[in-house]
């Protein structure tokens, strides 16, 4: 009786021990490309967070919704291309302009009349100039011609961030 007992119990810690190890060697890693800690902003109060940092100060937006398609596959995937390609810390540069909690219907209209975005997603270049928010440059979606990693490469070099493609 105990040396079934013993011998289960040998037999457990193998199974166990192999699990564990199996695991480790195939143990999933961490992408360190991936866009999670980007900075989200609600649409809302994005004016007022804007001017708070004074004049001196530039933001680049990336306007989307969560439940956009294209939307996604640029912040999962071109983004990262562009981080991996240029060295740039894209989390610490873009901060997100999210409009999926807007009212759909009125969304569109106050995004021309607001920032003169007319396709999703966008990016924007934007600064502080007399207490109002002044759009710089912006570069928005084109379904004949969506973003790609050097779209966005070039747009980011030509509003002052120089990777080490452009800096030669």
């Amino acid at each position: 009786m105990f040396k079934k007992l013993l011998f289960s119990l040998l037999a457990m810690l193998m199974i166990y021990s192999s699990a564990a190890m199996v695991y480790r060697i195939f143990e999933p890693q961490l992408d360190t490309n991936e866009q999670r800690d980007l900075t989200y902003l609600e649409y809302s109060t994005l004016q007022n967070y804007i001017i708070s940092t004074g004049e001196s100060s530039k933001h680049i937006l990336f306007f989307c919704s969560r439940s956009d398609p294209n939307a996604v596959f640029v912040k999962d995937t071109v983004l990262s291309t562009v981080q991996s390609d240029t060295g740039l810390s894209i989390s610490q540069i873009i901060e997100v302009a999210d409009i999926t909690n807007e009212d759909p219907l009125d969304i569109a209209a106050r995004l021309y009349r607001d920032w003169g975005i007319q396709e999703m997603p966008a990016f924007l270049a934007v600064g502080v100039q007399n207490n109002a928010c002044i759009v710089l440059d912006r570069l928005e979606w084109d379904e004949s011609d969506p973003f790609t990693a050097m779209k966005i490469e070039d747009w980011l070099a030509a509003n002052g961030f120089k990777t080490g493609v452009y800096s030669q």
